[in-house]
């Protein structure tokens, strides 16, 4: 009876050390598919801050204050650091984290990188780890490719070399974490799992509004890979309205409303508000969705902007809509049909349909009509798709339990060689166009090339070379970089004939050639298309002061402050005003705004001091002066 038990236990040992081994491997296994998507964006790690970045960094005042701003990204909308308006978006999550990462080292874009290439090798590892646990009665190398393919494909560029889109990283992070702990809460019943999944969509949602979608992600999972029945599905799904009618609500007054206050959707950022009706929307819509697929299966030529007036309006009688449509519609039919056969390919287009739901403009109208982003999470449908069709395409037996992959490499040379291929190529072009998210300039200098007609590309190109030409000390090399932005700003504004900033920015151009009579022309210009416009303002008001106009610099000044009471430059212009007509309490108080808004601004230091001692105190003066010439030695020299 003795010896029984010992058998007993002997076997129970060597099966406990058997599943712990297994799970070793698997762990071991996702630490290798984790980083190897890491080290496919190590070379961005030296890259500088480009597009979007500075609206959630460079630029935002609100993270530029570090811990000081988390409050306020809190409380405020996702832009309110950047620009002086009400917006429609709420994303605390990656602002709070941009802040953290500035306080540690400001105004180094390199920490920011770091931290997105991080973010993304461990999404790796964790999104292995939860496709191996979704599809446990099938071979681990359906998840292992799923994730590979997904972490290889190119269209992820725009978001994790692109710093601040780490918004679609963390949606997509919490997301999976979401799912993995559900399913730890279906193995062990522990509740403490099912807090975590809750606290996980939570943090996924207030990262980015669109995890919205995720409500029907997690019973279309339960459905797919769990045997239960439909009304504890229900149950369990229904759990998920709590943080979102929190989210929702706490969306609500930050925002001031369901929709915010967001402008109106410009041409610019999506041309199909230019449609003239609605068959005509609806088929340039269709036209775009087909050039998402075309992105996702063929990643070739990859773009940061296809706006106005790159892709023209299309009719139905386009071949190009007309198959969109045709696809579209295939791909939904044979879901519906296999849904019943709780098909793989059926969950992948659900999947896809669900996460990119809120992208395709065919639902509302939003702020783009093209954005490799929008195809992060829902790519993870395709990368399935794609890694389960190889596998069935050279009949791998799925079912079949775990080998030894050497035994498994064997057995299935061509399907593994097939895959090495895609993910060799997926490979070298992320590596590739890795290298376009460098700079702005960069970005801008590369896409315009096969983007030749978008009139942002355009601008933005334009404002690259600008500041080019502001860096460098040749004089034949400065003016070789203002002459080729002038070209392009003419440009922009050839193509959208109707573009105010490119205006703005040929007045200032032509302000630069001291032809101050074309520069005011532009201004009033681009004045009459956007009567809002506060740098305009001010530097008109320059031109004006120059001139010895001072009344009418002021009055310009006045408008910018009124305008956007957080613009440095208008606010120091019109403490200059003050200050030159001897109005010193007024200088004053336009300085001491500028200097809350910039307390380590040289120059305003430098004005705040002078305004004291000429207004007779230059007691309190010196204390601004001392610390302007510590920030800028050179302004003793003044």
């Amino acid at each position: 009876m003795k010896a029984k038990k010992q058998s007993t236990k002997k076997r129970q040992t060597v099966q406990t050390n058997d599943s712990s081994g297994k799970q070793r491997s698997v762990l071991l296994l996702a630490l290798v598919v984790g980083l190897f998507g890491a080290l496919l964006y190590v070379n961005t790690y030296t890259h500088d801050f480009a597009l979007d970045d500075a609206s959630a960094i460079s630029d935002n005042y609100v993270t530029q204050k570090g811990f000081g701003g988390i409050v306020t990204h809190l409380t405020e909308h996702y832009r309110f650091g950047y620009w002086n308006s009400s917006a429609v978006l709420y994303r605390p999550v990656s602002l709070i984290m941009f802040a953290i990462e500035w306080e540690l080292s400001p105004d180094n874009p390199h920490i920011h990188h770091f931290g997105n290439i991080l973010l993304y090798g461990l999404t790796g590892i964790l999104l292995c780890l939860t496709l191996i646990k979704l599809f446990n009665r099938r071979n681990p190398i359906l998840a292992v490719l799923s994730t590979l393919f997904f972490l290889a494909h190119p269209v992820h560029t725009e978001v994790v070399a692109n710093i601040k889109s780490r918004d679609e990283m963390l949606l997509f992070f919490f997301a999976i974490a979401a799912f993995y702990s559900l399913w730890k809460y279906l193995e062990t019943h522990n509740k403490a799992w099912m807090l975590g999944a809750l606290l996980a969509y939570t943090l996924a949602i207030f990262s980015k509004e669109n995890g919205v979608t995720l409500l029907l992600v997690f019973p279309l999972l339960l459905y797919f890979f769990r045997s239960m029945s439909g009304a504890r599905i229900a149950r369990l799904s229904s759990l998920y309205l709590i943080p979102t009618v929190v989210f929702l609500a706490i969306r609500f007054q930050v925002l001031g409303g369901w929709l915010g206050g967001g402008a109106k959707v410009s041409i610019l950022d999506n041309f199909l508000v230019g449609a003239p009706n609605l068959s005509l929307k609806l088929a340039s819509t269709f036209m775009m969705l087909g050039k998402y697929f075309l992105t996702l299966i063929f990643p070739w030529q990859l773009h940061s902007d296809l706006g106005y007036h790159q892709i023209p309006i299309s009719s139905w009688g386009n071949g190009l809509v007309l198959l969109s449509l045709v696809f579209v519609g295939a791909l939904a039919y044979f879901a519906i049909r296999q849904f019943a056969a709780k098909s793989i390919w059926s969950f992948c287009i659900l999947f896809f349909g669900i996460s990119f739901s809120v992208y395709t403009n065919l639902v509302f109208t939003i702020g783009t009509a093209y954005g490799e982003r929008f195809l992060y999470v829902a790519s993870l449908g395709f990368s399935i798709a794609l890694a389960y069709g190889i596998l069935k395409l050279f009949k791998v037996d799925l079912d079949q339990n775990l080998v030894p992959f050497s035994q498994f490499a064997k057995q299935h040379q061509m399907p593994l060689l097939l895959s090495l291929v895609i993910l060799l190529c997926y490979s070298f072009k992320t590596l590739q166009r890795n290298q376009a998210w460098k700079s702005s300039y960069d970005l801008y200098a590369t896409d315009i090339i096969t983007a030749p007609n978008c009139a942002k590309l355009n601008y933005h190109l334009g404002l690259e070379q600008v500041k080019k030409g502001l860096v460098v000390k040749e004089a034949e090399a400065k003016q070789a970089w203002f002459d080729a932005a002038f070209q392009q700003f003419e440009k922009a504004i050839a193509i959208y004939p109707d573009y105010h900033d490119a205006y703005g920015q040929l007045g200032l151009a032509y302000f630069r050639k001291n032809d101050l009579g074309n520069a005011m022309r532009n201004y009033e210009k681009s004045i009459s298309l956007k009567p809002n416009n506060a740098k305009v303002f001010s530097n008109m008001g320059i031109i004006y002061f120059n001139q010895g106009q001072l009344a009418k610099a002021e009055e310009v000044y006045k408008k910018a402050v009124a305008l956007d009471p957080r613009f440095l430059d208008a606010r120091r212009n019109l403490g200059s005003v003050f200050a030159q007509t001897k109005r010193f309490d007024q200088a004053i108080e336009q300085f001491q705004a500028a200097l809350a808004l910039a307390p380590n601004d040289a120059t305003i230091n430098y004005y705040l001091g002078m305004c004291y001692r000429d207004k007779g105190d230059p007691q309190k003066g010196q204390g601004y002066l001392n610390k302007a010439y510590q920030l800028n030695p050179a302004l003793k020299k003044n």
